[in-house]
């Protein structure tokens, strides 16, 4: 039984989106950042991190590239 108020999902847990509910800009953001920490990224670890197509990971790096 949940009680109202009770924590219901990982933001209300953590203050922080699961990766399934990022908005696109979100995703992005946290690309860009993954770059510059690591100063390259794989389009297959950011499917598999972010669950999106590889086309959609594709668009977010060719709109970072611009």
């Amino acid at each position: 039984m949940t009680t109202p108020g009770a924590m219901k999902n990982d933001e209300q847990i953590t203050g922080t989106k699961s990766m399934d509910e990022l908005s696109a800009a979100e995703r992005r953001s946290q690309i860009a950042r993954k770059v510059l920490e690591n100063g390259k990224v794989s389009v297959a670890d950011l499917v598999g991190e972010f669950g999106v197509t590889e086309p959609s990971i594709r668009r977010d790096l060719t709109l970072l590239e611009e």
